[in-house]
């Protein structure tokens, strides 16, 4: 079977995101809708630039038949924990539409319950699922997204109906973005929905760059842990609120004001 006909194939099935890898991309595998999930693997477009010029990580290989992708998915959709690794340091992983595994990531994390959670997608179109209808089109933002994204770019957008307590903040809006860590998007993606993504950490205490640390972290703990070994480390994402037509740098991270400032000029 050709990999056009499986691009096809999933886009009737409505694999999530399946429709945000461009011409060229390759999809090969097969849905089973009985699972819930896409087992295949699927190479995301790698001509993107990050900030400094260099390429993104979009160029390894999103391999969803990656059996520790597989158990992971298998245990988010139970209501589990699951710690893996992104671009920087390590995260934890629940559903954000369950409530008792969201208030069981707080007591992890001994996180006050007044913190909201930042949430990864695996794709665009995963972030439709959890955003309100029209974030695409808050001015100025088209040219960010394609610029920075897949990337350490959070945006804050008014949120969707669904999300557990907890996950949104006071006034309605969630911190997301599209992840370029080629396991993190794998997870999103097989679980068919945004997910939340906290660092791997106690509150307070610093961040967790291996797997082997992750591991030892939460031994005694009833968390999957998806060994990927060491993560690159460096800057947090930006953190960034285009809602009021001013682009609103909450942090500055990986992606530098001065880029963030050009590229609007650019637009």
């Amino acid at each position: 079977m050709t990999g056009e006909r499986l691009v096809v194939a999933a886009r009737k099935r409505s694999l999530p995101g399946a429709e945000d890898y461009r011409l060229g991309s390759i999809i090969r595998g097969t849905f089973l809708p009985e699972r819930s999930r896409w087992q295949g693997s699927m190479n995301a477009e790698s001509s993107r630039e990050s900030l400094c010029g260099g390429k993104l990580a979009t160029g390894r290989e999103i391999n969803m038949v990656d059996e520790r992708v597989l158990m992971a998915s298998d245990r988010l959709r139970a209501g589990g924990i699951v710690v893996f690794p992104t671009e920087t340091f390590y995260g934890i992983a629940v559903d954000p539409t369950n409530a008792a595994a969201v208030d069981e990531l707080f007591r992890l994390k001994r996180r006050s319950l007044g913190h909201s959670l930042p949430l990864i997608a695996g794709s665009t179109a995963q972030v439709d699922q959890v955003a309100a209808e029209g974030w695409r089109a808050l001015p100025g933002l088209e040219s960010l997204v394609d610029r920075f994204w897949p990337g350490p770019l959070t945006l804050i957008l008014d949120g969707a109906v669904g999300l557990a307590p907890g996950v949104a903040a006071g006034d309605g809006s969630i911190a997301i973005r599209w992840t370029a860590h080629h396991l993190a998007a794998a997870l999103a993606l097989n679980f068919g929905h945004p997910l939340v993504s906290t660092s791997a950490n106690l509150s307070g205490e610093p961040p967790i760059a291996d797997g082997a640390a992750a591991l030892e972290a939460f031994s005694c703990d009833d968390v999957y842990v998806l060994d990927d070994g060491p993560c690159a480390g460096g800057l947090a994402s930006t953190i960034l609120d285009p809602r009021a037509g001013a682009m609103a740098i909450l942090r500055e991270g990986a992606v530098a004001r001065q880029a963030i400032e050009d590229a609007c000029r650019q637009r």
